[in-house]
C-alpha cells in the first residue's frame, strides 16, 4: 500500500496548475488529465487509447515532461512525500500478535501527519521567538482523491487532537489544519502528480527488473525535494515490536 502527496502554498499551486495543464495540451495528443493506470495501459475509451495512436514512447515522453516540470520548483516550493507498506510483512506480523497500526494509519503517520509536523516546525523557525499570529489563509488544507480510505482516518485523528486541545486550553500543531476535503483527480493537477508518484512507488516494489516504469519513483526523488518511508518487516519490527 502506498500513500503519496505533494505540498505547496496557494501561489505555487496556481502556477503549478497552469504549467501542468499546458504540458497536457502539448503532448502527442491533447489530454485533459494524467492518470498513470490509464496512460500505461493505453486502454480503449480513455484519452490515452492506442486507437488514437498513443504508443508507449508517446506516453513516457509525456510522463517525463511532467516530471521535469515538477523539478522546476526549487527551494522547497513544491515537496513530495510518500509512504509504502509491505502488506505481506504487515499481515505476517499482525498474525503473530504484533501491535502494529493499520496500513492506512501507517501511511497517514508518515505522510499526512508528517506534513503537519514539518509545517509547524517551519512556522516556529520563521517566528524567531516572536508571537505567532496566523489567519485562516495561513493554515493547511488537505485534499485527498475521492474515495480514498486515508481521508477518514486522518480526519478522525485531526479532529480528535483539535478537540483535546480545545478542552485543555493548550495550543496544538493539529490546530494548523483548517480543512480536509476530497477533490476530483481529473481536475486537480496536484492529485495527478501524487498519482504518478504512487504508481511509481508501487511499480518499483512489484515489477521485475527491466519493466517500464521500474525506476520512475527513483527518478522523481532525484528531481523533487522529498521525504519517504518504507515499512518493510524489519522497519515495522523496529518501531512496533512488543
Amino acid at each position: 500500500m502506498t500513500l503519496a502527496a505533494f505540498a505547496a502554498n496557494d501561489a505555487t499551486w496556481a502556477e503549478f496548475k497552469n504549467g501542468w495543464e499546458e504540458i497536457l495540451r502539448s503532448g502527442f495528443h491533447k489530454v485533459p488529465y494524467m492518470h498513470m493506470k490509464e496512460a500505461v495501459r493505453r486502454g480503449y475509451g480513455t484519452p490515452f487509447s492506442y486507437t488514437m495512436g498513443w504508443s508507449r514512447r508517446h506516453i513516457w515522453e509525456l510522463v517525463f515532461k511532467l516530471a521535469e516540470y515538477m523539478s522546476q520548483f526549487k527551494d522547497g516550493l513544491l515537496t513530495m512525500h510518500s509512504c509504502e507498506v509491505d502488506m505481506n510483512a504487515w499481515r505476517k506480523l499482525a498474525a503473530q500478535g504484533q501491535a502494529i497500526p493499520s496500513e492506512v494509519d501507517l501511511c497517514n503517520r508518515y505522510v499526512a501527519e508528517y506534513i503537519v509536523g514539518i509545517f509547524a516546525q517551519c512556522i516556529v523557525n520563521a517566528s524567531q521567538s516572536q508571537t505567532i499570529c496566523l489567519g485562516r489563509e495561513d493554515l493547511l488544507s488537505f485534499v485527498f482523491d475521492r474515495n480514498e480510505r486515508f481521508r477518514a482516518s486522518f480526519s478522525k485523528k485531526v479532529n480528535g487532537e483539535k478537540s483535546r486541545a480545545e478542552r485543555s486550553g493548550k495550543h496544538s500543531i493539529w490546530q494548523l489544519v483548517d480543512s480536509i476535503t476530497e477533490g476530483e483527480m481529473k481536475a486537480t493537477p496536484g492529485l495527478q502528480a501524487a498519482d504518478i508518484l504512487a504508481w511509481g512507488v508501487n511499480r518499483q516494489n512489484t515489477a521485475s527488473e527491466g519493466r517500464e516504469g521500474k525506476h520512475l519513483a527513483h527518478i522523481l526523488k532525484q528531481l523533487v525535494k522529498c521525504t519517504w518511508k518504507e515499512y518493510d518487516e524489519a522497519n515495522m519490527l523496529k518501531e512496533f515490536s512488543v
